[in-house]
Order: structure tokens, then sequence, then C-alpha cells
């Protein structure tokens, strides 16, 4: 410390340079910071050097010319300042032009500390709220407006006689259709649930509404494939009512299901609970539904000796088959929509 005080009262009152008449005629003073360091010694720390260069030199106020810029071909006046609007075409476009997010005529300084972009949720989706609360409203009124017919056919249901005609108004008919169109909507919920958990959560298509519908137009398809089957096969074996009657068990079986599916999806969204818990409900609801309609099917088709085989054979072709398919084409569809990093 004693060296670079030294040094410093070395500069300040630094020997006089001699320029050609005397010894004192002028005291010496840097003009450069690389003078005061070359003057301390050359174990100087850096705080001892930022201390030399403090002492020699002091802040000023920065004054910048006023004067106009004369930078132009003498004898034309001086042209306008140039805007971006008047700028030519071929110097706006660059290989990121037709990008909506490029805009070349603003600042991309931003205010505060840029963070992570959250990520999208169902929960937090006004339009699937809406959609859901739409979807309470119509079982609600459903329901509500057809309880005799619900506790009828669930009398109905576990009867074991072969062929019981029920009478159903267009009103019933028209609930049934509704709610299995919301079982179809459900489940396209849950099949977007599971694609963004195990597949991915970012696709080639606009938004997550265009993968929602497609799941959605894949479960339509296969209700219309089953049905145009029913149709083909069913009257081939067996009379129109008891196809009639197998019919509309199913879709009022369906139907039914639909307010538990419900019900699961709403809690998986906003309760978010795990959705491997979510997974064993589904396919819980789904062998039930199924049970309950292979049941009836063997009760309507099958009820005689010697009826196992067939009634095997007609559940792996029309049953259990299409469903396979239904899910293999899901994942197939995920698959290649997905984007891969």
């Amino acid at each position: 410390m004693k060296a670079l005080q030294d040094s410093i009262q070395s500069i300040d009152g630094m020997h006089t340079l001699s320029l050609g008449v005397d010894s004192a005629a002028r005291t010496f003073k840097p003009r450069h910071p690389y003078q005061v360091l070359r003057m301390l010694p050359a174990d100087a720390t850096p705080e001892q050097q930022d201390s030399a260069i403090q002492a020699n030199f002091q802040p000023g106020e920065i004054h910048f010319s006023q004067r106009p810029d004369t930078l132009h071909i003498p004898g034309h006046p001086v042209k306008e300042r140039t805007k971006w609007k008047d700028v030519p075409l071929y110097y706006k476009e660059t290989f990121f032009s037709n990008d909506t997010m490029f805009q070349a005529e603003y600042i991309g300084l931003r205010n505060g500390m840029p963070g992570i972009a959250v990520p999208y949720t169902m929960r937090a989706d006004p339009y699937i709220t809406l959609v859901l609360l739409g979807c309470i409203f119509l079982s609600t009124i459903m329901i509500s407006r057809t309880r005799s017919f619900i506790g009828q056919k669930m009398k109905m249901l576990f009867r074991t006689s072969s062929y019981t005609m029920e009478k159903e108004t267009t009103g019933e008919t028209s609930a049934l259709l509704v709610l299995n169109v919301m079982s179809a909507l459900l489940t396209s919920f849950f099949m977007f649930l599971c694609a963004e958990h195990f597949i991915s959560d970012t696709y080639m298509l606009p938004t997550q509404y265009h993968l929602i519908g497609i799941f959605f137009a894949l479960i339509l398809a296969y209700k219309l494939f089953k049905a145009l089957c029913y149709c083909f096969v069913n009257p081939v074996f067996w009379s129109g009512k008891q196809n009639l009657q197998y019919l509309k068990t199913k879709t009022f079986v369906e139907g039914m299901g639909s307010t538990f599916l419900l019900l699961m999806v709403m809690i998986q969204i906003y309760l978010e609970l795990p959705l491997l818990y979510t997974i064993f409900a589904f396919i819980f609801i789904q062998v039930v539904v199924k049970l309950l309609t292979f049941y009836k099917c063997y009760v309507i088709f099958f009820n005689q000796k010697g009826g196992y085989i067939q009634f095997f054979l007609y559940l792996c072709a029309l049953e259990i088959t299409p469903l396979a398919v239904l899910w293999t084409a899901a994942l197939m569809i995920a698959n290649v929509l997905k984007v891969i990093f």
C-alpha cells in the first residue's frame, strides 16, 4: 500500500519534463489511463489500479455537437431523413417477412424479465369450461324429463325374457341420442388428455381444438360404422323386432354411461388427479357398459342351447374388433400429428 501511495504522489507532483528550456517549465500530467498504469508497480492489484486512475482522472459532462450534418454532396440540398415507410420494398423483405410474429418496424425490447410460457391446460380454457357446463345442463334436463322412462328401462334391463318391446316417445329417443353424442364428446376429451400426457403436448395443428375435433369425428364414425354393421348383419339371423330391441337397449346403456364419463372428465380437469386413476375409472365404466350390452345381446339373440360359440364370434366381430380399431386409429393419428423436436 505504501508503494501505491508513493506511486500516486509521484504521478501528481511528477518530475517536470523539459521541452528544451529548463526542467521546471511544465508539470507532467497523464492524458491516458495507459500512462498511469505504466507508472504503477508490476504487482499492483486491480483495486490499486482503479484508485490510481480515479486520482488522476475526473469524469466530466459530455457535450454532443449540435451542428447540422453536412455529409452530403456539395451543391445539392440536404435530403429529409428517410422513414421506414419510405424504404423500398426490397429492403423490407427478408426470410421472416411472411411470419406473422415478425414486425421489423417495432422495437423488440420488452419490459421486465422474460419467463417460461404457461403451458396449455384444459382447466384454464374458457371454451372447454363452457362445453362442460353445457353438458351438465343438457344431461340434467334430459334425465329430469325422462326419470320414469329411465326407471322403466332399468327394470327391463335385467329381465331374462328374450323379447320385451318397450314403447318410447320421440322426446325419450332424442334424449338418448343427445346423451350418446355427449358420450362421444367426453370420450374425445379423455383421448386428448391421454395423448397430451403420453404422446406429446405439441401437434402440427393450429389449436388443441382441432385434435379434440378429430377424435370426436373418429368416435362418431366408429358409432356410425357399428350401426351400419348391425343393420347389415343382424337382420340376416334375427327378426326386426329383436334387432330394434337390442339397438334401443344399447343406446340406453351407452347414454347412461355418459353421465359417469362427465363426472370423471370434470374431476380429472378441475381437480387434477393423477391420470392413471382416471384411466382406471374410464376402463371400469367401459367394462360395465360392455358387460350390460353383452348380457342383453345374449338374452335377446342367443338365449338358447348351443349358442355360446355364435355369441363369442358375434362379440369378437362386432364389439371387440371395432373398439380395438378405434383406439389403434386414435394412437396412429396422435403419433402422425405430433411435433418431433
